[in-house]
């Protein structure tokens, strides 16, 4: 959460992050300023519930943990149904962070009061984990989408402007099998600071079902070796039919590293350009 009156050097790094692509939205959501933040190096992105499941293509949760500049979001107490999530930091060195449906929220389970669970089948460090839910029954397939961007919350114009990028990203994602039995399969995108997809990791329906495990954890997280992660896209496909139970997920140890300073930001502003005209004379 930033309210600029002076030009600081995390300022000009964001303004470097954002010159590539960036936008801003006013919508209603649960904001929440200042939570508490597990931080690495160290056992802390799923603590409590070892994943059993890792997405196609994941950097290692390990490689990840061993950062120092490391920062996991456990708690989403209080957040409100079908609304838009906002972590605000008056930290600078931590980016802010929203959760938002990227599908039609009609199309998410309509009854649920809150949109955060205790229950520990759903989370990975046990408290509470953010959760997607949705109907019993589905008379045709249907994909469910929703997206973690990284970027600015203006607390004034109650504005979340994108573009802020980071080096690694990871979340997991806990059930019980029972309610995703349905589910084809489950496609996370990591997207650079311009929309361009840096890396797709996919966990397919029928691995969920021949886990091992009644209530399997899975795992999906990426680090950058070139474009900063500006966002991260998670859709759950699934097909027609009746469940049991309604299909339910816990969105858990949503994990992010501080925004990169003031140099390393100029050098990838720099180096994008350099590529940029580089094609250009290619293509000339």
């Amino acid at each position: 959460m930033r309210l600029y009156t002076m030009i600081t050097p995390r300022y000009i790094a964001k303004l470097l992050a954002a010159s590539v692509f960036a936008f801003s939205t006013a919508t209603a959501a649960t904001v929440t300023t200042d939570i508490t933040l597990a931080e690495g190096p160290g056992d802390v992105i799923a603590p409590d519930r070892t994943p059993t499941l890792t997405g196609s293509g994941s950097t290692a949760q390990s490689t990840l943990e061993a950062r120092s500049d490391l920062f996991v979001l456990q708690n989403f107490t209080g957040i409100a149904s079908k609304t838009t999530a906002i972590f605000a930091f008056t930290d600078e060195t931590k980016p802010d962070v929203q959760i938002r449906l990227a599908s039609d929220p009609a199309n998410f389970w309509s009854s649920t009061s809150t949109e955060n669970t205790t229950n520990d089948s759903f989370a990975s460090s046990y408290g509470s984990a953010y959760i997607i839910q949705t109907p019993t029954t589905e008379a045709s397939a249907i994909s469910y989408a929703l997206a973690i961007d990284f970027g600015s919350y203006n607390s004034s114009t109650e504005e979340f402007t994108t573009g802020t990028g980071v080096y690694a990203s990871a979340f997991t994602l806990n059930s019980a099998k029972g309610r995703l039995e349905l589910t084809d399969s489950i496609v996370v995108e990591f997207k650079s600071t311009s929309g361009s997809t840096l890396s797709t990791q996919t966990i397919l329906g029928t691995d969920i079902i021949n886990d091992a495990s009644s209530n399997p954890g899975m795992y999906f997280g990426y680090e950058t070796t070139g474009d900063l992660i500006g966002s991260v896209e998670i859709t759950i496909n699934r097909d027609a039919g009746t469940l049991a139970s309604s299909m339910m997920v816990g969105l858990d140890d949503i994990t992010f590293t501080s925004i990169p300073e003031p140099s390393t930001s100029a050098a990838l502003l720099g180096a994008a350009v350099l590529v940029g005209m580089l094609i250009r004379r290619r293509r000339r």
